[in-house]
């Protein structure tokens, strides 16, 4: 326990002598809240009255998505690079951190897409149970499958919090690099679930606060709209730099429990 709460110290550390490690998971919340302002209401406006152009937009931004899923799986490469050098008190920069990231791009990029197929299949799955509770007007079938859906979320948090150190920092290829992962976040269970549960309550947050400002926006409610947009850029915001935080505890809860580094 008293590790844990001195990698928690040492990560809260670094990014407070290099905050500039906040400044590339805020570039990728601004990407992912750019879909996540307008996908709701195109996604309700698609399934009650589609049309090709409103599919056509849909499309769009779940494209627009995918991509800042390809630059989020880059950027988050970088911070193993970026907490290895702090821990060898090597000069920390993030051009030196993405052209290493980058050239790990062919590993890293495959293995989060994985990741994220899995984790697809999953809520296809869920999907057909959650139509038939719909159809037969069963909501605690509904509500059980929505409670089964973000456990399923938490746990893919989870097990997979430690997959970017090791793709990063050791040399497996994709399948080895998840199980890898998956062996060293379940080992380091109790740990890695306190980390992974700060995002992730976040992220929920934003989604919900982006369907509030659509309802109001929606309803003329201008005022209420406002707020919900305030809540939700301070959400998007503190999600940025939680993000930040976790992927900096990521790397250097590795380097400290499993490679036995210390930070000096």
């Amino acid at each position: 326990m008293t590790k844990f709460f001195s990698i928690l110290s040492d990560s809260f550390n670094l990014l407070a002598r290099e905050p500039k490690l906040f400044l590339p998971k805020i570039f990728v919340s601004f990407l992912y809240s750019i879909p996540v302002i307008f996908l709701p209401a195109l996604a309700v406006a698609s399934f009650a009255a589609p049309s090709p152009e409103l599919l056509g937009s849909l499309v769009f931004w779940l494209v627009f998505t995918f991509a800042a899923l390809i630059v989020d799986s880059v950027v988050s490469a970088m911070y193993p690079f970026l907490v290895k050098d702090f821990f060898e008190k090597k000069q920390v920069s993030l051009r030196a951190a993405l052209d290493c990231s980058l050239k790990k791009s062919f590993l890293v990029v495959p293995t989060a897409l994985l990741v994220e197929l899995l984790f697809v299949a999953f809520v296809v799955v869920l999907s057909f149970p959650m139509v038939f509770f719909i159809l037969t007007n069963n909501v605690v079938g509904e509500l059980a499958v929505v409670l089964v859906a973000l456990a399923a979320i938490f746990l893919f948090a989870v097990f997979f919090f430690l997959i970017y150190p090791v793709m990063s920092l050791e040399k497996n290829g994709v399948v080895s690099s998840i199980k890898r992962s998956f062996f060293l976040s379940r080992k380091n269970f109790f740990g890695a679930s306190k980390a992974a549960a700060f995002s992730f309550v976040l992220s929920i947050s934003s989604f919900a606060l982006a369907f509030a400002l659509d309802f109001f926006s929606g309803k003329g409610l201008l005022a209420e709209a406002s707020i919900a947009f305030f809540l939700f850029a301070s959400i998007r915001f503190a999600t940025a730099l939680i993000a930040a935080y976790q992927y900096v505890l990521s790397p250097v809860f590795y380097l400290e429990f499993v490679k036995g580094a210390a930070l000096e």
